[in-house]
């Protein structure tokens, strides 16, 4: 076929020109020239191809009503697409293994779940593929427990996993968790009841259980593979080192690590991550020195992990070091991490303008890593005139804008410019941003509960009010004083005090002390950063009940015990 060869060559409009000459075209060439169109989008003219088709009576088969299905997608034709559905129905091919999850896709891209549901009824032997887009269906729709039922009429069905659906329900878990309360951990016992033990998905289910902050979710799958002799690989003790760290548990992640027969970079650049998430610097560095003794070459990654704990801990000179030792002694060439990671050792520092005139001098253009992290330094160290100039430099660059303004807007208010406050929301609800909702999260007896400084007023007059009132006396007599620059409203002194009452890390700090065991350790995640007043209310509640709190946020963990906090309050 010569117009084969223009389209191997990249002439689509040749092509075609020597397709509209052929005298007899068989349904391999109408496939071919359909398959071309709908490769470079041009999605008309795969309609116009298929409606002549139809028109001279040619063949139609699965292959080439996928291609004007696609073809639907892609200009946004609902009614269209419902059109070839009927044909597909005409022709029997409704639960053709290509078409059905075609016909699925555009439904439920364009708008109709309902539709797509029909469909995947319709097909009577369901593959891998057909589960998955059903599945992705769902979650487009944010029914995540239509990911659950699913998965559970899979497993009626014998359906053997794999790790695209995986993904599918991990994904619905992570959603579930960012805003339904003890749900999460039902998803993740039923992927890890379900699947076949091996090393692969086991890592998925790992690497749930460290996003969530789910430590007995994680033991447990943990200890399943023990029990049960699955062979753990470098990648698994990696996954186990993550998990133990981002639930808090650094010093079993440091036995795991120790366990490891045969190291590669990646698990001793999750180590050194590790430590430096909790503060850890000494040790970090330490083992990274360690690293280097056994000849690990360290890589970009290592060295994020490294400057990252420098920055936690304040250790500017040590910085330093290891940013110019990475091109210089192992030729790595920074990145924008790097450079990130840079910028935030010395803003936390107090070091604003160098951190700018660092930036300023980047050889490459600054990206929002580095802006993000100049911009979090104003917030911390009160640069109000400066963070309006970070801002404009960062918002072309921030795919999620509303995170800017919030900032800025804290900002403002921490220095009680509260005009330019009302000015900065305004323009978030000008162009239609909302505000990412803070929230704390606690897990008790395999239950995940969710609190939000929204929630105050459901627990007036209960037992969480109760206590936080009792445990309020006790720290005012200790000396805990308010700290009303983390009430971000123009209100009086009394609302704001009210408010700080109400934050969500109080909130889950008080459900643990009420719902955990005697002496347990109580272990928060907050999916920002931990509140000033909240930090220093936790060190109170900790001298006073005597059990240890770990706060987990954004950034780093907070090992509170005895009135004293693992960050020394520089964080």
């Amino acid at each position: 076929m010569i117009f084969g060869a223009y389209i191997q060559l990249g002439s689509l409009h040749v092509a075609s020109k020597a397709f509209n000459h052929i005298t007899f075209e068989n349904l391999h060439s109408w496939n071919t020239i359909l398959a071309s169109h709908s490769k470079n989008k041009c999605f008309y003219d795969v309609l116009q191809l298929f409606k002549r088709m139809l028109k001279e009576g040619k063949l139609v088969d699965s292959f080439n009503l996928v291609f004007a299905v696609k073809a639907c997608f892609g200009l946004s034709l609902f009614q269209g697409a419902k059109l070839f559905h009927s044909l597909a129905i005409k022709l029997r091919l409704e639960g053709d293994p290509y078409v059905a999850p075609a016909l699925m896709n555009v439904y439920t891209e364009l708008g109709s779940l309902e539709e797509a549901h029909k469909v995947f009824e319709e097909v009577p032997l369901k593959n891998s593929v057909i589960w998955g887009v059903m599945i992705k269906g769902y979650l487009n729709f944010s029914e995540e427990f239509g990911v659950f039922e699913l998965f559970s009429r899979m497993r009626r069905s014998g359906f053997e996993l794999d790790p695209f659906v995986v993904e599918g329900l991990i994904q619905a878990c992570g959603n579930v968790y960012a805003g339904k309360e003890g749900k999460t951990f039902h998803g993740l016992q039923m992927l890890a009841d379900s699947v076949t033990p091996n090393s692969v998905t086991f890592a998925s289910i790992v690497l749930a259980c460290s996003s969530l902050g789910s430590l007995k979710q994680g033991r447990s799958v943990h200890g399943y593979m023990i029990r049960n002799g699955v062979e753990l690989d470098v990648k698994n003790y990696t996954s186990f080192i993550d998990m133990y760290a981002k639930c808090g548990c650094i010093v079993t992640a440091y036995r795991v690590f120790c366990q490891i027969p045969e190291k590669n970079v990646f698990s001793w650049s999750t180590m050194i991550n590790g430590f430096g998430m909790h503060g850890l610097c000494a040790e970090a560095l330490n083992l990274f020195y360690e690293m280097r003794s056994v000849n690990q070459l360290p890589n970009s990654v290592t060295f994020v992990s490294v400057l990252s704990a420098c920055s936690h801990s304040g250790r500017i000179e040590e910085g330093w070091s290891h940013f110019k030792s990475m091109s210089r002694d192992y030729g790595i060439t920074p990145v924008e991490e790097h450079y990130a990671c840079m910028v935030d050792l010395l803003g936390r520092a107090g070091k604003i303008d160098e951190a700018l005139s660092f930036i300023n001098n980047m050889p490459t253009e600054p990206g929002a890593s580095a802006w993000g992290a100049l911009l979090g330094a104003c917030r911390i160290h009160r640069r109000a005139e400066l963070a309006e100039e970070v801002a404009k430099k960062l918002l072309p660059l921030e795919s999620d804008q509303s995170g800017v303004y919030v900032m800025l807007s804290n900002i403002y208010a921490d220095v009680g410019m509260w005009e330019m406050v009302k000015k900065t929301r305004l323009k978030m609800c000008e162009k239609g941003l909302l505000k990412i909702v803070g929230f704390t999260s606690i897990e008790i007896k395999e239950k995940l509960y969710l609190f939000s400084s929204e929630d105050r007023f459901a627990y007036k007059n209960t037992q969480i009010e109760s206590l936080w009132n009792s445990l309020k006396e006790r720290m005012r007599e200790l000396g805990y004083v308010p700290d009303l620059r983390f009430v971000l409203h123009d209100v009086d002194d009394e609302v704001k005090q009210e408010v700080l009452c109400g934050h969500s890390e109080k909130l889950a700090i008080v459900f643990g002390l009420l719902n955990s065991g005697e002496g347990m350790p109580i272990r928060i995640t907050k999916n920002m950063r931990v509140c000033g007043d909240c930090h220093t209310a936790s060190k109170f509640i900790s001298l006073i009940t005597r059990r240890k709190i770990i706060m987990r946020d954004v950034k780093r963990f907070h090992h509170v015990q005895d009135g004293v906090c693992s960050c020394g309050d520089y964080w």
